[in-house]
């Protein structure tokens, strides 16, 4: 039997979009891959997928399942914000800089409004202030539409049902729509007791992505609307947006393995875990943490000898904003023993500082490009 080439590599710690499919999604595809059945989600396990996304979240929804996370966070703004509406989001959010347009494109034409954040988060006064300006130009500026919240954030930290409470009072004050990220929403749940609901529709969530991809599947992502009248001709859209697969069972059999028996949580459990390992390790040794770590993303400033020798090692990983920053992110499939051989490394470019910089002169890797 040929021998899989990507297998043996452990040293990629620069996304859980690295990792490979969990066993049990995988499996649970081959279940469903006999036999015939209904196409475009008119199948009984896209049905029954739907109802456990009611269960889990305590409440009514409406459940459109997609195949990318950019394509499901801009067909829900679509949804909810007209060609003319402003959708305010950090700065450096995924919306704002990894989705190459997406969400202007989707909607026709609305703008995005970078705002201030802590770690990620939005800061309630500076929302405050620009929807007061908003106000104040009137026509002339984006219609407020939406607020964009992530959780986990893109800098690793979570939202409290209280910091969202907040932030989606005073959006639906403005006749705003909130919109939650939640790509990583499984590593939020696993770090706290937070229930699902206690994270959305009870602090004020309208409409959120649910991502598995990121988690242990191969592509999954699934819309959730918690007011299903908001979700009115969003089948439409899916389908325009060349996002309705006609195998849809085999989204549905991802999700329906991601959920049972909670592996979602334990996936999330395990990476929130090696990453705060991770990071108490690294700080211990000096190494700046300049974000919280508290789930499966740890983000450090390294300096340029170290991170030379972390890649002249042939560690992998992304470089981050602003430069001399980095992130690690652990998934389900790493390993303590994969983070601890990357901590020797890093132990040993700090205490040999002139052998470092001669392993790593003598070791010509390109650095890769922040993604």
């Amino acid at each position: 039997m040929p021998k899989n080439p990507f297998k043996s590599n452990t040293k990629l710690i620069a996304s859980d979009e690295l990792a490979g499919v969990h066993p049990k999604i995988l499996e649970n595809i081959g279940r469903y891959s006999e036999g015939f059945c209904m196409a475009y989600g008119d199948d009984v396990l896209t049905e029954r997928v739907e109802k456990r996304f009611a269960e889990l979240f305590e409440h009514e929804v409406a459940v459109f399942m997609l195949g990318a996370g950019s394509a499901a966070n801009s067909l829900a703004l679509s949804q909810i914000c007209p060609p003319f509406g402003g959708i305010y989001t950090p700065i450096l959010s995924h919306v704002d800089t990894q989705e190459t347009g997406a969400p202007e494109h989707f909607t026709g034409g609305a703008k995005l409004i970078p705002c201030n954040h802590e770690h990620g988060k939005l800061d309630l006064e500076d929302m405050k202030y620009r929807l007061a300006y908003a106000e104040e130009c009137g026509i002339h500026y984006p219609k407020p539409s939406v607020v964009t919240l992530t959780n986990q954030t893109e800098f690793g930290t979570h939202y409290t049902p209280d910091e969202t409470r907040a932030l989606s009072a005073l959006a639906h004050e403005k006749g705003m729509k909130v919109f939650l990220d939640g790509a990583r929403f499984a590593n939020a749940v696993a770090a706290h007791d937070y229930t699902p609901a206690e994270l959305t529709w009870k602090a004020g969530v309208d409409v959120m992505n649910f991502g598995a991809t990121k988690g242990g599947a191969i592509a999954a992502e699934a819309v959730i609307f918690f007011n299903p009248d908001d979700a009115k001709d969003v089948a439409y859209r899916r389908k325009n947006t060349g996002q309705l697969f006609c195998k849809m069972r085999f989204i549905a059999a991802q999700f329906e393995a991601f959920l049972d028996d909670d592996l979602w949580l334990k996936n999330a459990r395990h990476a929130n875990t090696l990453a705060k390992h991770l990071s108490e390790k690294l700080g211990a040794m000096g190494v700046k943490i300049t974000h919280p770590t508290e789930g499966n993303q740890v983000f450090v400033e390294l300096s340029d000898a170290l991170a030379k020798g972390l890649y002249a090692d042939g560690w992998f990983f992304y470089p981050w904003w602003p430069p001399g920053n980095y992130r690690f992110v652990m998934s389900w499939a790493t390993s303590r023993d994969q983070i601890d051989a990357f901590l020797d490394s890093a132990k040993w470019h700090i205490e040999n500082p002139d052998a470092s910089a001669k392993r790593s002169a003598d070791s010509d890797k390109a650095r890769p490009s922040m993604a």
